[in-house]
């Protein structure tokens, strides 16, 4: 027996049965997708915010409080030379960094009058006072800037050199420390300005000259350096 409106119902179940399969299809296509953008976004956060290596070199300005450098009547104060850091550290994690740094700075004093065998003249001196050693630093931030502090620890070292009367060795121990901040410059390069200072204290291998009352030297230096460093794995 025939009944009416039967096939307006076989109509309809087979319309809402294909549009429920559609919706499944491209609901696990949206997942799919959804799947395949977490996994790509959970491997770039895999990705080392820093390096391993990292050397660099700074140049700047460096000042020392030291007044009597040779320890004569009238003598040369070290006051405000050309600065200078060469480093290499190694970046334990995001934070912290171990490694060496090389510091210090340079003075050339022209017309030094020096007294030699009784007879006084004027010599031109070049005398560099340095420290190396062990340098740990803490880096506060990964971002775009990076603000950072550090602490060393050195043996210091330097000398006095004259084409005439020769060179004389200075030695000590120094430690100190800094902070600074630097500007990221992609994947390998960093920017950065940086503040230091080293306290310490040191010998002349002997009194300088024959007039020189003793051989204590004071090796402290306050820095301001512009630093720029090359990273790698």
């Amino acid at each position: 027996m025939k009944q009416p409106g039967s096939p307006p119902l076989l109509l309809v179940t087979l319309v809402i049965a294909g549009f429920s399969t559609g919706f499944a299809k491209g609901n696990s296509t949206f997942r799919t997708q959804a799947v395949k953008d977490t996994i790509t976004v959970a491997a770039q956060d895999s990705i080392p915010y820093f390096m391993e290596n990292e050397i660099s070199i700074g140049i700047g300005a460096a000042y020392s409080p030291e007044m009597s450098m040779f320890n004569v009547a009238e003598d040369v104060a070290a006051g405000t030379n050309v600065g200078i850091s060469i480093a290499y550290l190694r970046n334990l994690n995001e934070q912290i960094a171990v490694g060496i740094n090389f510091y210090g700075y340079f003075k050339s004093i022209d017309n030094a009058p020096i007294i030699v065998n009784g007879n006084p003249k004027e010599y031109t001196l070049n005398v560099s006072t340095m420290n190396i050693g062990a340098e740990c630093r803490y880096m506060f931030s990964r971002q775009k800037v990076r603000p950072y502090g550090f602490l060393v620890i050195c043996y210091a070292t330097g000398s006095l050199n004259n084409d005439e009367l020769g060179s004389l060795r200075m030695s000590g121990v120094s430690g100190g420390g800094g902070a600074g901040a630097d500007i990221s410059l992609g994947m390998n390069w960093s920017l950065a300005i940086e503040g230091t200072a080293s306290f310490g204290t040191a010998k002349w291998a002997q009194p300088p000259f024959s007039n020189s009352t003793g051989d204590d030297y004071n090796p402290t230096m306050y820095m301001g350096l512009v630093r720029i460093s090359y990273l790698w794995e």
